[in-house]
């Protein structure tokens, strides 16, 4: 069997894009599939790229540029094909992130993400997400309602996409995990830690209130290191830039994880961390903590989030729902794929 994967993975320097494009990749790969992960190069990707490096900050500047490499070398580990192709598939995917967030202005929007532009017997999505799209929003794009109605297997990765996606099509529609949920990381991750307790921050805005409540939780926990991974930061954290499957170890061996980000958010779940979200408006990680029953862990909540780590994650309750939602994940992808 032949499977093309339509996802953002090549848009932009983030850890949860790549990693959930080759969660999906490793799924369908250790099950004997053969799998295509489609990419279209295009002058618009390269100007957001070159935009992501150039600064004139040196000590950002040299940031920008040792990220630029590692994402270099390890998206390679992705089997990407270039997009057209005439190549025959037996079933395109569509997901997973925000493929169907028309809104989202961070990369380029092609047909590929609603399963058209390809020569596949079936069309699937998985766990797409439209985050702030709204019906309104879906009223005048007749592409893309006509491109929903043509999948053959409907899935997305939150109760808003569901919802909307519903109302487009007048069609089921399967709520699964993010791609992240369906690989054991421990065969993948890369342990090359500091010898010693410390907070790991995954956030795309260190502000400074932030900055003095983590010093405050540093404290409180007594860790020795602060280290904000993956983004640049000035001044008061360790910086580190590690390729994404070292972030998986530094979210391993963290005393505690603070992030803003869904993947962030869900890969410190998954590695059953005590953690907290500054979720501010994103609905993703709202939902993704609501839909747990982790929202004691949404930083909205508190003046100080080191009140949130007075009380530690029952991840026994955690994990009754997760087995619940991973065998509707699993269950939906290998009945859209006929595998076992």
């Amino acid at each position: 069997m032949r499977v093309a994967i339509a996802t953002v993975f090549n848009e932009y320097f983030n850890y949860g894009s790549f990693l959930q494009a080759f969660a999906l990749q490793e799924y369908m790969t250790n099950r004997g599939i053969q799998v295509d992960m489609l990419y279209a190069p295009s002058s618009t990707r390269k100007k957001r790229k070159l935009k992501s490096v150039v600064t004139k900050n040196p000590k950002r500047l040299c940031f920008n540029l040792v990220r630029f490499f590692v994402y270099t070398v390890i998206n390679r580990q992705l089997n990407s094909v270039r997009w057209p192709t005439t190549a025959k598939y037996d079933a395109i995917i569509a997901g997973s992130d925000e493929i169907w967030n028309l809104k989202n202005a961070t990369f380029d929007h092609l047909p590929i993400y609603f399963g058209q532009g390809v020569d596949a017997v079936k069309r699937i999505s998985y766990a797409p997400s439209t985050n702030g799209m709204e019906e309104a929003d879906f009223a005048s794009l007749e592409f893309e309602k006509s491109a929903l109605k043509k999948i053959d297997s409907l899935s997305a990765r939150d109760q808003r996409t569901v919802d909307l996606i519903k109302k487009v099509t007048a069609r089921e529609v399967v709520e699964v995990l993010d791609p992240t949920f369906l690989l054991d990381w421990t065969k993948y991750e890369k342990v090359n830690t500091p010898n010693c307790k410390y907070i790991l921050v995954y956030c795309y805005d260190l502000t400074p209130e932030r900055l003095t409540m983590l010093q405050s939780l540093a404290k409180k926990l007594d860790v020795e290191k602060i280290i904000s991974i993956g983004h640049f930061s000035a001044v008061g954290v360790d910086v580190v830039m590690s390729d994404p499957f070292e972030f998986l170890g530094y979210i391993k061996n963290a005393t505690a994880v603070v992030s803003d980000s869904f993947h962030g958010t869900i890969l410190s779940i998954q590695y059953r961390k005590q953690f907290c979200s500054f979720v501010g408006k994103n609905y993703k990680v709202d939902y993704a903590l609501k839909s747990l029953g982790l929202e004691a862990r949404n930083a909205n909540y508190y003046s100080d989030i080191v009140d949130i780590f007075s009380q530690e994650i029952d991840y026994k309750k955690v994990d009754e729902i997760l087995n619940v939602r991973k065998k509707i994940s699993f269950d939906f992808l290998n009945r859209s794929l006929n595998i076992q």
